[in-house]
């Protein structure tokens, strides 16, 4: 990733977007980590005479009252506080108050724009990633650096947007949060989870717990594995939905998880197996924080998201404080993930190995999710290479294919593996690339002879699914409503999933045919879900026909790219998967986000050629 030390900031317009999205009460900032955490890339850009613009966002806006409220004029101020050369505030985020004032800026001087969320209202301009909005902002300088890690995750027009059109580089803070994140899923380490669901540890789960040593299981999302492992829980929190996923997870993992044998209730410390219908767990108890030191003492590193209690209330504070005070003093290093467990380390004045600044995007992160703002400071968007397997190899001969596969070196794109399912387990947990399934069953529990259910598949590591190829709909009849099932099952799952469009005759106008296609898919799906959502256009008649005409893909690829943000509000990774070979690949992979590759998924030796040519 490429770093601010990286560019020549001298003299130059650096646009800077910062995280100043801090806690106010009545007109005051209560807490400045926020800001102070920018100083660091804020200072060096000043000493090496950068003309520094800041770009950050406060609150929501989706009123005009909401623009009163959240003016970043206060953090202007005290900012100013902060460091030792002017700071210029514009309460405008476009127009000619601001260009000219950033035209005037000197080097060493500091520029804070308006709120970009005041973009966001009467049209959502800055969420939405608007072409001309991003352009815009862009135009005002030079260089950009990204250094708010809680954004990172969003495509926004202050984010994302500015990145596609200026040189872009990861600041202090953004670079020491991947770095530290990249330690946490990469070394040995214990797994120490907290909070109130299970639903919002679901992909941390899967990802980390292969290669965790230990977790330890607190907060309110214990007791639906206390519940499935047959205790009492009382009236405490559980997550219905996610009892089969427990039950998966505990059978697969017993050893490894370590749960609380007591907790603190309105009526004092209980013992589990004491609970009584009508009890609630608001803390872990005294054995509990004793058994959790234990099996903690020793760790390489320890991972923590989320509080063991509701620690901001005195009667239920020890169990988190407890363990914070624990960690503080030993040698092994300690990361704290984000989101309310960073905010009781504040809380509780305790010192860790590192502190995550990010919420949202730490968990993303910590799901092996892939951020297109970061892909960008790699200097390009990495493409995907998608390796549609057919069960044309012999067990023999996928081992040997997947050793040799392993020996490639992938810094430039990123794999997916879609394995025929009788081959899944060889891929189980690999963390060189990733892995999906090419069907699975579409009932939320259980499934009938000779289906696989999607927990199962994901607790195996599969974190993709493909859905909707045309060889299921035309050799294995799969109706176009069952696939639509297999959809909402996998994205409502927190899955990244493929749906496969395309027409499958030759047509003067292929994308009104591929536009009906993802509006049945789409209809009743919850938006809030598409995030995990990319689409491959495979036209089924030019597989194999030697029909390759770059022009004709590029034009379908951006139209469903542009429908996809004018009609669902989203920036859609799109792959094609149709006739492609040496001598086309290349110009192919410049006009979409990767490929879908079929007869080289399984020979070595054509992968190799592909990739060369790419």
């Amino acid at each position: 990733m490429k770093i601010v030390t990286d560019a020549n900031v001298k003299d130059k317009k650096v646009i800077v977007r910062v995280d100043f999205n801090v806690p106010r009460k009545d007109g005051v900032i209560v807490d400045d980590t926020r800001i102070v955490g920018a100083l660091k890339t804020i200072n060096y850009l000043i000493e090496n005479n950068a003309k520094v613009i800041l770009l950050s966002h406060l609150g929501r806006v989706e009123s005009e009252e909401d623009k009163k409220k959240n003016s970043l004029k206060i953090v202007a101020n005290h900012l100013s506080s902060l460091v030792n050369v002017p700071v210029y505030f514009i309460p405008e985020t476009r127009g000619e108050l601001l260009e000219t004032a950033i035209n005037n800026l000197l080097s060493g001087e500091i520029l804070l724009v308006e709120n970009t969320r005041f973009e966001d209202f009467p049209t959502k301009l800055e969420s939405s990633c608007d072409e001309k909005l991003s352009k815009y902002w862009a135009s005002l300088g030079e260089i950009f650096v990204l250094d708010a890690f809680g954004t990172a995750h969003r495509c926004h027009a202050s984010t994302y947007g500015i990145s596609k059109y200026i040189p872009s580089y990861a600041g202090f803070l953004v670079n020491d949060e991947v770095n530290m994140l990249d330690k946490a899923m990469k070394e040995k380490r214990t797994l120490l989870l907290g909070g109130a669901k299970v639903d919002d540890k679901i992909g941390v789960i899967n990802n980390l717990i292969p290669e965790s040593d230990k977790v330890l299981i607190g907060g309110a999302m214990c007791f639906t594995f206390l519940k499935v492992l047959g205790f009492e829980t009382g009236k405490s929190l559980i997550s219905e939905d996610n009892i089969e996923y427990v039950k998966e997870l505990l059978d697969k993992y017993s050893k490894k998880i370590i749960l609380p044998i007591d907790f603190i209730t309105e009526s004092g410390s209980k013992r589990i197996e004491d609970f009584t219908k009508n009890d609630i767990g608001y803390d872990i108890g005294e054995e509990t924080i004793k058994l959790f030191e234990k099996e903690l003492k020793n760790s390489n590193l320890v991972l923590w998201n989320g509080p063991l209690g509701k620690y901001e209330e005195k009667s239920y504070e020890n169990g988190t404080k407890n363990i914070m005070k624990y960690l503080e003093k030993e040698s092994f290093p300690t990361i704290l993930a984000g989101g309310d467990v960073t905010g009781a380390a504040s809380y509780f004045n305790v010192k860790m190995y590192y502190v995550s600044t990010g919420g949202g995007s730490t968990l993303e992160y910590l799901e092996g999710k892939k951020f297109k703002t970061l892909e960008r400071l790699n200097g390009w968007i990495m493409k995907k290479i998608i390796l549609n397997q057919k069960s044309y190899l012999l067990y023999d001969e996928m081992v040997m294919f997947k050793s040799e596969f392993e020996k490639i070196k992938n810094k430039d794109y990123e794999f997916i593996v879609f394995p025929p399912i009788h081959y899944l387990s060889l891929f189980n947990n690999v963390t060189k690339y990733n892995v999906g399934t090419q069907n699975f069953f579409s009932y939320k529990t259980g499934s009938f002879t000779g289906e696989v259910n999607l927990e199962s598949l994901k607790l195996m590591g599969i974190n993709y699914t493909m859905i909707g190829h045309y060889e299921r709909r035309k050799f294995i009849l799969e109706p176009y409503e069952t696939a639509k099932e297999k959809l909402f099952k996998s994205l409502s799952s927190k899955c990244n999933t493929i749906l496969c469009v395309g027409e499958q005759s030759k047509t003067r106008k292929p994308f009104n045919y591929i536009k009906k296609e993802i509006n049945f898919y789409l209809k009743s799906i919850e938006s809030n879900t598409l995030k995990y959502l990319s689409i491959a256009y495979i036209p089924s008649w030019a597989v194999g026909t030697g029909d390759k005409s770059v022009e004709k893909i590029s034009k379908v690829i951006e139209s469903i790219k542009k429908y996809m943000k004018s009609k669902y509000k989203i920036d859609v990774d799109v792959y094609y998967g149709g006739m492609i070979e040496n001598g086309t690949v290349k110009d192919i992979i410049e006009i979409c986000d990767g490929v879908v590759l079929d007869k080289e998924s399984t020979d070595i030796k054509l992968l190799k050629e592909l990739l060369k040519e790419i």
